[in-house]
């Protein structure tokens, strides 16, 4: 069907639109055609639902938020491996500078790598914090 075919179509359904709201006889066979499929449409009776149809249906469906994504959790490590990543670059560079501000004492423990123990645990807290402020119900976090 070409583009002038398709507007003759669509011209023909107009024209048996407007014949069946003004109650014109019928003449073109082509527009009578689509007067037939107009009536019966208009003619047929809607299918009736069940009651219980809602509730059916919303028990089949689960809501969005309910249920935790592939996304959500690849979020979540993406943040947890930057925070950790970001922790072990810059923390090693500053721990002096933290150590001096704190004025924590000086432990001594071989093998023990401060800066990295501290990155570790800094974090930990970021993704509790994260967990913590979580919207799980919209699956977004908050404003």
């Amino acid at each position: 069907m070409n583009s002038q075919d398709y507007e003759n179509e669509i011209r023909r359904q107009a024209a048996a639109e407007q014949a069946e709201r003004s109650g014109s006889p019928a003449g073109d066979p082509a527009v009578d055609g689509y007067r037939v499929v107009i009536r019966a449409v208009r003619q047929a009776a809607m299918p009736g639902l069940p009651e219980d149809f809602a509730r059916r249906v919303s028990a089949r469906v689960s809501p969005a938020g309910d249920k935790a994504s592939f996304e959500d959790g690849m979020v979540t490590l993406l943040l947890l491996g930057m925070a950790l990543g970001g922790g072990a670059y810059f923390l090693p560079r500053f721990w002096p500078l933290i150590s001096s501000l704190v004025s924590l004492p000086a432990i001594k423990m071989p093998g023990v790598s401060w800066p990295l123990l501290a990155a570790a645990a800094l974090g930990l807290g970021l993704a509790w914090a994260i967990d913590k402020l979580w919207d799980h119900r919209s699956g977004g976090m908050p404003a």
